[in-house]
């Protein structure tokens, strides 16, 4: 053997190692995407199941009606252990009506054990309300938590919201037993 294939030999291997590295570069990041996947495919189906509609503008991006309840129970898991994920009504109303109902429900409820509380609720918001009931002993700061993530979720005007979320906030506003 010569110099002359020793140095040919040296370039052809150089050149296949700088191929290999190349190739290992391009297929890096793909390969580390498909591992993480394959690694928390459990968790990603299971959040790619709940999204029902998903709104991303110049205002922000806007969670589903269920994520909202989801985040509701989670204020208070304690006092809405009981809440099922589904229901039966027999309400004729449509759902952002019978929501509507809950909302002035919560609203009404919270106003009348402020007033067993001795506060005066003319003039104030259920935010408001729910702060000086934990003030004054009349509710916990989970349930007041609760109250006030219940009351946001109730407001929601969302075309899309099924009967049986409508019948999860239902029960979630009766188990909180204001």
């Amino acid at each position: 053997m010569n110099i002359q294939d020793s140095e040919a030999a040296k370039k052809v291997a150089k050149s296949l190692f700088t191929e290999i590295t190349e190739l290992v570069e391009v297929l890096a990041w793909p390969m580390a995407v498909v591992a993480i996947l394959l690694i928390y495919k459990k968790y990603i189906s299971g959040v790619i199941s709940r999204v029902g509609s998903f709104k991303a503008d110049a205002s922000g991006i806007s969670m589903t009606f269920q994520d909202k309840i989801e985040q509701a129970v989670s204020q208070a898991p304690k006092l809405l252990k009981s809440v099922s994920k589904s229901g039966v009504s027999m309400m004729s109303d449509s759902p952002n009506d019978q929501l509507k109902k809950c909302n002035i429900q919560l609203e009404n409820d919270l106003k009348r054990k402020g007033r067993r509380n001795n506060i005066d609720v003319s003039n104030l918001s259920v935010n408001e309300l729910a702060d000086k009931l934990i003030d004054t002993g009349g509710l916990t700061t989970q349930k007041a938590k609760a109250v006030k993530a219940l009351y946001e979720l109730t407001k929601a005007n969302d075309p899309k919201i099924s009967q049986s979320q409508v019948d999860q906030v239902k029960l979630m506003v009766n188990e909180l037993d204001l």
